[in-house]
């Protein structure tokens, strides 16, 4: 339950009064779980949580681990997820449980875990085995119910090829708003060896049945007679049941595909030898990243390094997206051109993400010329309405919500991008008198006003009481960005999100007394037109950081967080 403003009130005097380390403002928080609190479906307690994620509609789905009489290691973690009506947290399952459809128990909970919109669950699982890497199956639940189903088991025959192949190994699953499930699989049996043994294989919109969309051995579309797929990379899945992917193809070329969102048929996208799109003629794609974002129009975002006349080391890499029309690569920026709000120019871009408003976040590193190593990071986010970068925070910048003298020092990898536009990231801060990083989790606004969402070191109220604040001191911060490369998502390509398209952010902390909590942030939320509840409740903060404006100004954590909330247009 969201706490009280006058909550606020009070916890913004204590701030200024006792000069602590800034506290967490109550309202915008929701404890989700506390370790120690009594795990739903198990008969135990929580111990620690983490990778969890959000949808829109709110609900979280984490991993947790157990303590309590009975646990041991063969038990002692669990899958949850909130209820969609009631917002209770279910079980989904417990590591020593049945596993459906398999004969065995479940193991390991990994991270590869999926939310859609309606509240369904993908995820990859080891089983109980004396050999758990190739012991795996993927399950999903069920739309209306919410039991577990299985999807695909090793050992299982594998779709689309010849009697006696079966799967031997998964990697991770995404899945979209329609349920369909896509993953990439190894295959093993009769006529399998290393240059067939790779595929990737969806579910049917409307039987659920396992379809074969690729497999390495096949002929790759778009390229020349003899040429077919190598290696698969990690597909994308859009809601309108698209696949991109990357692959490499008998001629060592890196090529990115994508299927028709009609016909289902594979399309090549972008291939290493190609004329590089927006570069001078002679320019050609040297390598290219696998397809690192994917929207529901089906347009890809991914990073390449050219080759040929004029470029060198300064302006070799390069982001593109595809044309929402035409599917034709655009360019998005390119070394060597201005990096906007650093007066440099970029030395490198990467790691691209793409929202379904055809936005574009990336991480970059721009010429330093001034000999210090901590101001050469950054991140930006192209312009919704003229697609042109703008930088949101910079390594060396004052860093929002903290005290003077304190910056950015190293950024993680790209940011979470959402619908709306907006996006979060961690990164850790320094100053000059204290040389170690500190970390910290951070988000735009609507209006992209840069907003701490939590810092280490800080005090939070872990309460839902407003008469009962309970402060405990960060410790450590675990957002799920960047983890295995698949969480860095733009909300429409199939992969989790700790950031959903209403501005609320999924996050754990770990307290210096030992304990651990799940949190949602509503610090950045974008109140729905028709939620006037919400949109009140916006207004009676905004009024109550006017009537503290002067507290608020000696506070930099209270004074983002009062800007942010006087620009919410109904309250005028």
């Amino acid at each position: 339950m969201t706490r009280s403003l006058t909550s606020t009130f009070l916890l913004a005097v204590g701030v200024v009064a006792s000069l602590a380390p800034p506290v967490a403002a109550a309202p915008g928080y929701d404890t989700i779980f506390l370790s120690g609190n009594p795990a739903p479906g198990t008969g135990v307690n929580f111990s620690y949580f983490f990778f969890p994620v959000i949808n829109d509609a709110g609900q979280i789905a984490f991993r947790g681990g157990l303590t309590g009489a009975g646990v041991d290691d063969t038990n002692d973690l669990g899958m949850w997820i909130t209820d969609t009506v009631s917002g209770e947290i279910e079980l989904v399952a417990r590591t020593g449980d049945p596993a459906p459809g398999t004969g065995v128990n479940f193991s390991l909970f990994s991270p590869e875990r999926v939310l859609n919109a309606a509240g369904q669950i993908a995820f990859g699982q080891p089983l109980s085995s004396s050999t758990l890497s190739s012991n795996r199956a993927i399950w999903t639940t069920d739309a209306v119910s919410g039991t577990l189903e299985l999807v695909a088991s090793i050992g299982d025959p594998a779709p689309g090829t010849a009697p006696g192949v079966n799967y031997r190994h998964f990697r991770f699953p995404v899945f979209n708003e329609a349920g369909q499930i896509a993953f990439n699989g190894r295959l093993t049996g009769a006529g399998v060896d290393n240059t067939n043994e790779d595929g990737i294989w969806i579910t049917d919109a409307v039987l659920g049945t396992l379809e074969l969309v690729a497999r390495e051995g096949e002929p790759a579309p778009g390229t020349e007679p003899g040429v077919y797929f190598g290696s698969l990379y990690f597909p994308m899945l859009n809601g309108a049941g698209q696949i991109a992917f990357g692959g490499v193809d008998n001629t060592n070329k890196v090529g990115i595909w994508i299927t028709d969102a009609v016909s289902g048929e594979i399309e090549l996208v972008a291939r290493t030898g190609d004329p590089a799109p927006g570069t001078d003629p002679g320019v050609y794609f040297a390598s290219l990243s696998q397809p690192s974002g994917l929207n529901g129009a089906g347009q890809i975002v991914f990073a390449g390094i050219v080759r040929g006349a004029g470029v060198d080391s300064p302006n070799s890499g390069g982001i593109w997206v595809t044309d929402a029309v035409s599917g034709t690569p655009e360019l998005v920026v390119r070394n060597g051109d201005p990096a906007p709000g650093t007066g440099q120019n970029f030395r490198g871009v990467s790691s691209p993400v793409l929202n379904g408003a055809g936005q574009i976040a990336f991480y970059g590193k721009v010429n330093n010329t001034s000999g210090d190593f901590v101001i050469d990071e950054g991140m930006w986010v192209t312009d919704a309405v003229s697609g042109t970068p703008e930088l949101i925070a910079r390594s060396g910048d004052p860093a929002p919500g903290t005290a003077p003298g304190v910056y950015f020092g190293n950024l993680y990898g790209a940011p979470v991008l959402n619908g709306a536009g907006q996006t979060a990231f961690r990164a850790l801060v320094i100053s000059d008198e204290d040389r170690v990083g500190k970390d910290g989790i951070w988000a735009t606004d609507r209006d992209g006003l840069l907003t701490p969402i939590i810092l280490q070191d800080q005090l939070f109220d872990v309460s839902d009481d407003p008469l009962n604040p309970d402060l405990r001191t960060v410790r450590g911060i675990s957002f799920s960005q960047n983890t295995f490369n698949i969480l860095t998502t733009g909300n429409e390509d199939g992969r989790p999100s700790p950031f959903n398209d209403l501005g609320q952010l999924v996050f754990t902390a770990h307290f210096t007394d030992g304990s651990y909590g799940l949190f949602v942030s509503n610090v950045v939320a974008i109140p729905e037109p028709s939620s006037g509840l919400l949109v009140a409740a916006a207004c009676g903060l905004s009024l109550l950081w006017r009537y503290t404006g002067d507290i608020a100004e000696s506070s930099p954590l209270l004074l983002s967080r009062r800007r942010r909330r006087v620009n919410f247009g109904a309250c005028n």
